[in-house]
């Protein structure tokens, strides 16, 4: 379950994973993980990461969701849902691709 939208009263600590969480294919296997990304810098309910491409397009066609956890060893972890949002003026994958 992921908390609400708003931000924590304390920035989040830097360099925090965050994780898809890959929903099973309609033959009720789940793929599997690879990699992290990875929390720079954040600003109240902003933040700024690198996400690998593979899991924003599962992120897209809605077969996976991403999240990071908050907490120390040992105590209750807080599990927060983590957007994304294309700059505008960047290029889309799979737009403006030059065949050589």
């Amino acid at each position: 379950m992921y908390s609400s939208i708003s931000a924590p009263s304390t920035p989040f600590p830097l360099g925090l994973d965050i994780r898809p969480v890959v929903q099973a294919t309609p033959e009720g296997r789940v793929p599997r993980q690879r990699g992290t990304g990875k929390l720079l810098t954040n600003f109240g309910n902003i933040g700024l990461a690198l996400l690998r491409l593979e899991h924003v397009e599962a992120l897209t066609k809605g077969t996976a969701t991403l999240q990071l956890e908050t907490g120390q060893v040992g105590q209750d972890k807080q599990k927060w849902g983590v957007t994304y949002r294309w700059p505008p003026g960047w290029p889309q994958p799979g737009v403006n691709e030059v065949e050589v």
